[in-house]
């Protein structure tokens, strides 16, 4: 009761799982320019991408055996299989899919191995601009190793190569050639390390990672953006606030694209919001009600048309297209000529920061200038801080 892997220590590890309110594997969501590492199962990464992924320690992950009871439906074969012991069908011949017949335990090895493979797969097309696979200094080997020795094996060689990450020297081999359409072929370089490396071992020149290949000239590229402040440290309990913070976000605007507020009464009467609320929101909602209907706003807002909420917008600047979503957009004067104005609301949670909103304006001005190019009408912006019924006006 009291001890290591106890009854009550699990029960208390249940409940601070059930009180954060996330899956077991759930990591916290991080701000995007945020100078942190998300660590995550294979399976839990499935759909997303990332600039940078690291595959690390290939070689532990163990060579998995069929175990238990095995069942292929469409041949409609079963056994059972423990180490010492196996049913006789265990030893029936597969054949099929043009392969030599083999043993239906076999058979079943082989399917976990093909399985292995297209978590190779699934893992490596995460990494949107560099892939790192680390075999590990020590382990017995595992199937997605195999996958990766095997693939490699079948390439060609393309030279020599210092690693910017390492420092040493390694061997480039090509995976696949460049298909002469402007976009990069596949290589990967292989670099042997025999020990372990010291904090400095890479040079001053090489521990900075050059940027990613371009597909487009460099004439056509936009500027490069200032370099980023270093970032500022921040214990568990401040990234978790965040993460709490970015999720009630998500199920303000969830609300407001279910019910934008054009409607009086507002929310209209009878609602059904599409969410549910944890501990503490629902007064927080509560308080966002009020703020918005005594808002000028709001009032504005009443007598416009709505136009579309969470409305898409396709940008493009030096080459380079960018997707954008408008929170809400609504027609004032639907009786004039060409249309009338619009209006483009992009909502705030939280208070209201001076610093944040500099960073707010410029990309609410982007959306004014797409939308008055596309539908050639007049746009006006406006950010509007819900939960404190503030609006600010773009210029």
């Amino acid at each position: 009761w009291e001890g290591p892997g106890s009854l009550k220590l699990f029960l208390a590890e249940i409940r601070r799982k059930t009180a954060e309110g996330r899956e077991e594997d759930e990591v916290p969501d991080f701000e995007e320019d945020e100078d942190a590492v998300r660590l995550s199962t294979i399976h839990a990464a499935k759909g997303l991408e990332f600039p940078v992924v690291i595959l690390g320690a290939l070689s532990r992950g163990g060579r998995k055996e069929p175990r238990g009871f095995r069942a292929d439906r469409v041949r409609g074969h079963s056994a059972l299989i423990f180490p010492g012991f196996r049913t006789y069908s265990a030893f029936r011949e597969v054949s099929g899919s043009g392969r030599p017949p083999m043993t239906f335990e076999r058979w079943e090895r082989e399917k976990m191995k093909a399985e292995e493979r297209r978590l190779l797969y699934v893992a490596a097309t995460r990494a949107k601009d560099r892939l790192f696979l680390i075999e590990g200094s020590r382990g017995m080997g595992s199937d997605l190793l195999d996958a990766l020795r095997e693939g490699i094996s079948a390439c060609a060689a393309a030279g020599e190569e210092v690693c910017t990450l390492t420092g040493l020297p390694g061997r480039r081999v090509r995976l696949a050639e460049p298909p002469g359409d402007g976009s990069f072929g596949g290589e990967i370089l292989r670099v042997p390390v025999a020990s372990p490396l010291p904090p400095e071992a890479a040079p001053a020149e090489a521990r900075a990672l050059p940027p990613p290949p371009r597909a487009l000239p460099e004439a056509d590229a936009a500027p490069e953006p200032p370099p980023l402040p270093p970032p500022e440290p921040v214990t568990l309990a401040e990234l978790y606030d965040r993460s709490r913070g970015k999720r009630f976000g998500e199920k303000v605007h969830r609300v407001l694209e279910a019910y934008p507020p054009l409607s009086s009464p507002w929310p209209p009467a009878g609602a059904v919001l599409p969410l549910e609320w944890e501990e503490g929101e629902a007064g927080r909602w509560e308080r966002i009600v009020a703020a918005v209907r005594s808002s000028p706003l709001y009032r504005e807002l009443r007598t416009a048309r709505l136009k579309g909420t969470e409305l898409p917008l396709l940008g493009f600047h030096a080459g380079r297209t960018t997707e954008e979503r408008a929170d809400l957009v609504v027609c004032r004067e639907p009786g004039l000529a060409g249309g009338g104005e619009h209006w483009i609301v992009d909502y705030k949670t939280g208070p209201r920061e001076r610093e944040l909103e500099e960073q707010y304006l410029p990309k609410l001005r982007d959306y004014c200038s797409i939308l008055a190019g596309a539908w050639s009408v007049p746009v006006r912006g406006f950010l509007w801080y819900v939960e404190t019924g503030e609006s600010v006006e773009v210029s």
